[in-house]
This record gives C-alpha cells, structure tokens and sequence, in this order.
C-alpha cells in the first residue's frame, strides 16, 4: 500500500500544508452541495441577476451554473450557498472533512465592495490547505 508520501511530490511543502481561504476553488464544493441539496439540479441551472452592475460585465446578467463557473460568477455562488443555507453547508463541510470547516463568518470579512461578493470562503473563516484540497477526492 503506497502512502502519502509515495503519491505527492512537493515544491514547497510548508506553503502546501499552509490552511488559506480557498477562493475560487470553493466553487466545486459549492457545485456540489447545491447539487446535493437540490439547489441546482445540473450545468443549465440559472440563478437570477439582481441589476447590480458589477466591474465584470459577464455577471450582469442571469446566469446558467456552467457560465457562472466560467466566469468564477461570486454572486451566482453566493446565492447556490445561501440557499443551501449554513446547516447544510456545515454538514457538507464536515463530511468532506473541508479544511477547518468554519463557517462563522457566514458572510464574510468585506474584502469586496458589494455585499453578495463576500463569503466565508473569501479572504474570512474557513480555510484549506492545497494539500488537503488534493486529498479531498482521492480515492
């Protein structure tokens, strides 16, 4: 049986076990969970614009899950979060075992100008480490 060790080669192993906020890449567990909870339900799944005009002008519109993802669409995730609301999402969180599972600062620490693009997974609470991010689907 091969351990860790024998399947990862590291560049810089501190940094790799460094928790930080995941960003853009909480949009697969964000996917995930929305899909687990109905939220979604699959790539066409349209989440509705509110008229904000963002600086990115491909989020001013009403956007399916596939062009929200393209797009790293913060607003579109927020709602799939939002409507699958903190219960599940920690449930999510804990059964991915998802880095430090916090989720205290539901809506985040202000790092963006516009309310609905600030989250926990955004520069606040919950953090990951890159190595643990490659861990958590390997099977």
């Amino acid at each position: 049986m091969k351990t860790l060790e024998d399947r990862y080669c590291f560049y810089n192993e501190e940094m790799a076990k460094q928790e930080v906020s995941p960003y853009s890449t909480f949009k697969i567990v964000s996917t995930l969970a929305g899909l687990n909870n109905g939220v979604i339900k699959d790539k066409t799944s349209t989440m509705n614009y509110s008229g904000v005009q963002y600086p990115n002008p491909e989020w001013n519109t009403n956007l399916t899950l596939e062009e929200a993802f393209q797009t790293s669409c913060i607003w579109y995730f927020r709602q799939v979060i939002d409507s699958v609301g903190y219960t599940e999402m920690q449930n999510e969180l804990n059964e991915l075992d998802y880095g430090n599972k916090d989720l205290s600062e539901w809506e985040g620490s202000n790092i963006n100008p516009y309310e609905e693009l600030n989250g926990f997974w955004l520069n606040s609470s919950l953090k990951i480490s890159p190595f643990e991010q490659t861990k958590l689907f390997d099977s």
